[in-house]
């Protein structure tokens, strides 16, 4: 109405003019023809406005143009504010997105929690399972509601910013939720069937009778693996192969093995398998180590739940595992404050123990400064004693428990380690059943395994991997049989789970 107001007075104060030029002719009768011409100007506009000073056509231009900048500055203003708008909401529904995602985390926790139940327990356990995955269900489908409305906030964004569409050479700014492991975990609806990488649970539900026979079978090896303070007990118990695998524990009972790469066991499609085949191979410890970008990763919530449901699974089939640490570099008090962050980091996962596998040897120069170093693992084992709060082993040379050096690492008796992994490379059994004795002897106060090489990378006098399995089993064997009446000796360490796979190619 106000744009025809103002078109009406522009069109009412517009000037009119006209200019007329004319001819007459007439004859009276009787009487004489006559003729004349005229011409007339003639100019018309509204009463008062001939003297007036004011363009009215130009006021009626300018109330236009002023029209025009207040409409302008209107539709700006509601632009801003829905562009505002749609920020607040994109940023409302990104906390609501990661709210119901620890919901949803909780509630997977809960599913998983009932699926151990109906496995163990009878009653209306699977009913409680059922009703968690409808609530499960229900969590999903608040948290696609809520991605739903981020990405609709999203593009609302986009086209306040890129009205005429987005300018050449823009990278995208914005990472798709897909991208997400923690949705894609959640989200996954595998393992909520329980047939598939349930997290923390069995590949399958067992029932109570399956239940039954493994707790017979396991006996005294999974009560000992909860008990960190106490020995593996696990390592004194025979472990039955499954048939046609090679088992190499021959008399030492399952063999405890460092395992350098963790990722088999910690991706959800290889955990059990690598599980199952380290078992059924004769291993009943494990010692992992993780990569510094493994362990940076255990911040966020979906690789934390990879280790803790490898540690779950691991202590459900009998298998102890520890923590494996090693880094020369730690010896050094300026770098040892690394090790202790680990330490930290690491304290509330349920390992049953800490390993460190600090080798002095390998730092420059080490041969001219083994007392000093000697001295400085020593320190370093005493400072990590005081963090770990689990029960704490170490892996060393023989040549620091025998001769001067062995004078001086009597002071590792007073740090109350859990045992000691002495690295006796050699593939004479006897010379290290031998050594290995004479070691013990020597330190009647502190618990000893015996490490033993399968690595590639050394000469076939130091390591059995070229020795082949069977003889391999024959010769742990022996070694048992020789140290096993001593009473400071715990069993075989193998180095390493990577090498010896190898070995069954």
């Amino acid at each position: 109405k106000k744009y025809e107001a103002l078109l009406s007075e522009k069109k009412i104060v517009d000037r009119e003019g006209s200019f007329t030029i004319g001819a007459t002719a007439a004859k009276d009768f009787p009487g004489e023809i006559g003729s004349g011409a005229y011409a007339s100007f003639v100019i018309s506009e509204p009463l008062g406005t001939a003297f007036s000073k004011e363009d009215k056509a130009n006021m009626a231009a300018a109330k236009e143009l002023e029209r025009a900048r207040r409409d302008e500055l209107f539709t700006r203003i509601k632009m801003q504010g829905e562009a505002e708008e749609s920020a607040s909401l994109a940023a409302y529904t990104d906390a609501n997105i990661k709210a119901q995602g620890s919901r949803l985390a909780a509630l997977a926790e809960a599913v998983r929690e009932r699926i151990l139940r109906h496995a163990s327990i009878s009653g209306d356990t699977f009913e409680q399972l059922q009703k968690s995955r409808y609530q499960y269900y229900r969590g999903v489908m608040d948290l696609l509601d809520s991605e739903m409305i981020f990405m609709q906030a999203g593009a609302d964004l986009l086209g306040y910013a890129y009205p005429g569409g987005e300018p050449p050479g823009i990278s995208p700014r914005i990472r798709p939720i897909s991208d997400s492991p923690v949705r894609s975990r959640l989200l996954d609806p595998d393992w909520l069937l329980s047939k598939k990488n349930v997290p923390g649970g069995p590949s399958r539900i067992e029932t109570p009778a399956d239940h039954m026979g493994k707790n017979s079978k396991e006996g005294s090896g999974g009560r000992a693996a909860s008990v960190p303070s106490a020995a593996p007990d696990v390592l004194t118990s025979r472990t039955e192969a499954p048939e046609g695998a090679p088992s190499v524990s021959g008399s030492c009972g399952p063999l405890s093995v460092y395992v350098w790469d963790a990722s088999p066991f910690l991706s959800p499609e290889t955990r059990m398998s690598s599980l199952k085949r380290l078992k059924s191979t004769g291993f009943g410890h494990l010692l992992i180590s993780f990569t510094p970008e493994q362990l940076k990763k255990m911040d966020i919530y979906y690789h934390r739940m990879e280790l803790e449901d490898l540690l779950s699974a691991a202590e459900r089939m009998g298998i102890r595992t520890d923590l494996l640490l090693g880094d020369p570099e730690w010896l050094y008090p300026d770098n040892r404050k690394d090790l202790l962050e680990i330490l930290l980091k690491m304290k509330n996962y349920n390992f049953k123990g800490v390993h460190l596998d600090i080798e002095p040897d390998s730092l420059p120069g080490a041969e001219e400064k083994r007392g000093v170093l000697l001295e400085q693992l020593i320190d370093t084992v005493s400072e990590a004693m005081r963090v770990s709060g689990k029960p704490l082993s170490l892996s060393i040379h023989p040549r620091y428990l025998e001769g001067n050096k062995g004078a001086g690492s009597r002071g590792f008796n007073d740090l109350g380690l859990e045992y000691m992994s002495v690295m006796i490379y050699t593939t004479n059994p006897d010379a290290a059943a031998d050594r290995m004795k004479n070691i013990m002897l020597s330190h009647p106060g502190l618990k000893f395994f015996l490490a033993q090489s399968v690595e590639r990378v050394l000469p076939k006098e130091e390591s059995y991997f070229l020795s082949g399995i069977e003889n391999f089993g024959q010769n742990m064997d022996r070694i048992c049989r020789k140290l096993s009446n001593n009473n400071n000796y715990k069993g075989v360490i193998i180095q390493s789970w990577e090498d010896f796979g190898g070995m069954l190619k």
